[in-house]
């Protein structure tokens, strides 16, 4: 509500599933306080009959057991942001993971930029170096650690930094969509770093910078 960027011209899209918490019930009277303050906000509380019985995930290993149901779900939950994105006309495709916050300007900076993908250096009460950009990837698309995150983290490198992989919160211009972009996994790699190499593959380069940043994983 404190994001410095005219709200008519934003369309919120909520999608939350299997919550056995009052989830449900705090984006619905969200929802309610606010659905004439934007151009719209979509709503969507599923229910996923294969996660029954699967229990709160505890640790990354849970991500991807019995057959990664919980990925492949992930996975086409975020298509489907991305495709209504594209449906409904719009510019660019913001995304930001529930657990992070980012300053009101972030959202007209990044459209400044109008980059294909951009997004904004996330640091952690921890002070440990954020996972919000991998630079470089392993093989196998993961994080390997270099000096160069390092240097971005600290600011001896400054701007924005062409990366291969954005993860937490960042933005697509909407036209780029169509190259291939996609969240689809078949359970075996997270589906951010099925979407980051999906661009990587089709040419779409990711860009973050340390001009703005927000926090993730904040103790409240």
């Amino acid at each position: 509500e404190e994001i410095d960027y005219d709200p008519s011209a934003i369309l919120i899209y909520i999608h939350t599933n299997n919550n056995t918490d009052d989830t449900p019930k705090i984006f619905e009277e969200w929802v309610a306080l606010n659905k004439d303050n934007y151009a719209d906000i979509v709503y969507i509380n599923d229910h996923y009959p294969e996660l029954k019985g699967k229990g709160v995930r505890h640790t990354e290993s849970d991500w991807y057991a019995d057959g990664g149901i919980r990925l492949k779900i992930l996975g086409d939950i975020r298509n489907k942001s991305l495709q209504h994105s594209v449906e409904a006309g719009c510019d660019f495709y913001f995304c930001c993971d529930v657990d992070t916050f980012f300053p009101p300007q972030t959202i007209r900076y990044l459209v400044k930029q109008d980059r294909p993908i951009i997004g904004p250096m996330m640091v952690q009460n921890s002070g440990n170096v954020p996972n919000s950009f991998f630079c470089p990837v392993s093989e196998s698309g993961y994080y390997e650690s270099s000096p160069l995150d390092q240097m971005i983290f600290s600011k001896k490198i400054e701007g924005v930094i062409k990366v291969p992989l954005l993860h937490v919160c960042y933005m697509v211009r909407c036209n780029e969509v169509s190259k291939g972009l996609t969240y689809a996994t078949e359970g075996i790699k997270m589906e951010f770093v099925t979407f980051a190499d999906s661009a990587r593959q089709s040419g779409v380069p990711q860009y973050v910078t340390n001009e703005v940043q927000g926090l993730m994983d904040p103790i409240l």
